[in-house]
């Protein structure tokens, strides 16, 4: 939701119901996931 419709974290807390502090954390480990995901380790 933050990537492809350019919301907010805050803007994505409201529309789910969720804590913000929860919407941060599922956006970070999914980064995270990304991450490794394209830079596998040498």
């Amino acid at each position: 939701m933050a990537f492809i419709h350019g919301m907010s974290h805050s803007e994505i807390s409201q529309s789910l119901g969720e804590p913000l502090g929860t919407i941060k954390a599922r956006i970070r480990r999914g980064l995270d996931i990304l991450k490794k995901t394209l830079i596998p380790l040498s």
